[in-house]
Formats: structure tokens, sequence, C-alpha cells
């Protein structure tokens, strides 16, 4: 059995959907929730329909999500660009991990630029690709670096 509700947090809307729910004197039991919100604009952050899945057996919270930040000069870095495909997992046994897909980050620092395309960051395997990426040293070293499917892992980089 399932039950629907639409809640209003802030303005953001999210669909929610309660598999197996039952209220008792002991409390509120249930198989799982799952949601879909609305578009996000939180300050220099926006998030697309966000999903997210509770499943009480696992005990385990999944959340999925496409971001874009385009200016966060309000942390001092307006030339911070980047955006991708997020996936947020918790659980007890493993924790908390986070998978980036399909990424995208530039920025510019000391008059020197970086751009990373095809980002991917894993943090269950502990490493970071780059489908691209792209290091312009500027005036100051006259020198330009262009790598092609880098792979960071713990202890090596590999050029795949």
């Amino acid at each position: 059995m399932e039950s629907k509700a639409t809640l209003d947090i802030l303005g953001t809307k999210i669909d929610l959907t309660v598999e197996n729910g039952v209220i008792t004197s002991g409390g509120f039991d249930f198989s799982s929730i799952s949601g879909e919100s609305s578009d996000i604009e939180y300050g220099f952050i926006f998030l697309k329909k966000s999903k997210l899945i509770f499943d009480q057996d696992k005990k385990e919270l999944n959340i999925k999500t496409s971001y874009e930040i385009n200016d966060a000069s309000e942390l001092g870095l307006s030339d911070l660009k980047t955006n991708g495909e997020v996936e947020i997992t918790r659980n007890k046994a493993e924790g908390v991990s986070l998978t980036l897909k399909n990424g995208r980050l530039s920025f510019e620092i000391f008059k020197q630029k970086a751009e990373a395309k095809d980002l991917k960051i894993d943090t269950k395997e502990k490493s970071l690709e780059a489908g691209i990426f792209d290091l312009d040293f500027g005036d100051t070293f006259k020198r330009k670096f262009v790598g092609n499917n880098i792979k960071l892992k713990k202890g090596e980089i590999r050029f795949l």
C-alpha cells in the first residue's frame, strides 16, 4: 500500500510516496519513502529535480541530482564554474559515499586557468578521473598542459 503527500519546505515542493506506512502507538513504520523535489536555487547553487529514496530495510538513503554553480563570488570564487550529476548514498555499513559523473569544473586563480571536462569522482574508490584536463599557467610561465583520460587514485596517477 502506498500513500502520497506533497511538502513545501522553504518554497520548494517535494512530492513523497510512502510504501507500507503505518502509525501505531509504537510510532511510524514504513518500508520506504521516495520523493522528488522541484528545481532548487539556493544562493549560487542550482539543483535540478532531486530524487531521494530511503529504504527502511537497508537503512539506506540515496539522493540523485544534477547541480550547477556559475558564480561563487559569495565565496570569493567568481570564476568558478562547475556542473554534473551527483549521487549520494548513506548507510550504516559504509557511511556516506559520493559519486560525480559527467562533471565539468573550471576556475582561475593567480592568473592561471584550469578546466576539467568529463569529470568523475567516486569516494568509494577514492578516485578522480578527467576526460580532459587543461591547465594554462598564463603569461607568468607561458606554459600550458593538456591531458586526456587522467585518473588519480590513492598513490597513483594514470594516463588512460
